[in-house]
């Protein structure tokens, strides 16, 4: 259709876009669209880029309260184990990096915070055995595993994690929710219009660099 002329408009679906310094995704789909709605960035020279506020995360109830003392959820991800794209580095190459810094994370934190956690893993299991692996390692760690809402295990945490700067850190972040975001940005470098937003989130102790900082600040 868009070679007999139809107008196409494009929306960002997920985080990482404007945010990434390399999103495959990202480059196609400016490639491809005539105008394309991001949620709430923009960059210079770049016509096609209209601001807007994101339909996914505005869905968000604002009413989802921290509970004082509930569970520090840790929310995970997960990907194929295969290689089919590159971001920052094979997203296949990624995914086991990832499971070792939550590994780390788990041996420095404290007898009294490891009691309150909480490991919500991906729904999908793509051949990692995340939960196989977090057990055997970690036999008194509570996971969780399936299709609960995000929102009602929220309501029951005074604290969400993430070791993945991806969608589920802007939902809790949108929200106003204590949040705490890991990632080693030699493996996830930010591009440089989106890096004085995360310079500002170090500063203030929300995003760390490595899973030993998230220990001794949340102990």
């Amino acid at each position: 259709q868009t070679n007999k002329g139809t107008h196409l408009t494009l929306t960002q679906h997920g985080g990482g876009y404007g945010v990434s310094k390399f999103i495959a995704v990202e480059t196609h789909e400016l490639e491809i669209c005539d105008q394309y709605f991001t949620w709430g960035w923009t960059e210079k020279n770049q016509t096609k880029l209209v601001p807007m506020r994101s339909a996914i995360l505005r869905s968000n109830t604002k009413y989802t309260k921290p509970d004082i003392i509930g569970n520090i959820l840790i929310i995970n991800h997960s990907n194929s184990r295969y290689f089919y794209r590159i971001e920052h580095v094979a997203e296949n190459v990624q995914l086991p990096i990832n499971l070792g810094e939550q590994e780390r994370f788990l041996k420095k934190v404290s007898p009294t915070v490891f009691k309150i956690l909480l490991m919500r893993l991906y729904p999908v299991d793509y051949g990692w055995d995340e939960k196989k692996r977090f057990t055997d390692n970690f036999p008194n760690l509570n996971i969780y595993q399936g299709s609960k809402l995000l929102e009602k295990q929220l309501r029951k945490s005074r604290l969400a994690i993430h070791f993945h700067n991806a969608t589920s850190f802007l939902e809790t972040m949108s929200i106003n929710f204590p949040t705490i975001l890991c990632f080693d940005p030699i493996f996830s470098p930010i591009r440089l219009a989106a890096k004085p937003y995360y310079d500002d989130l170090i500063k203030v102790k929300i995003l760390h660099t490595s899973p030993e900082s998230v220990a001794n600040w949340v102990n």
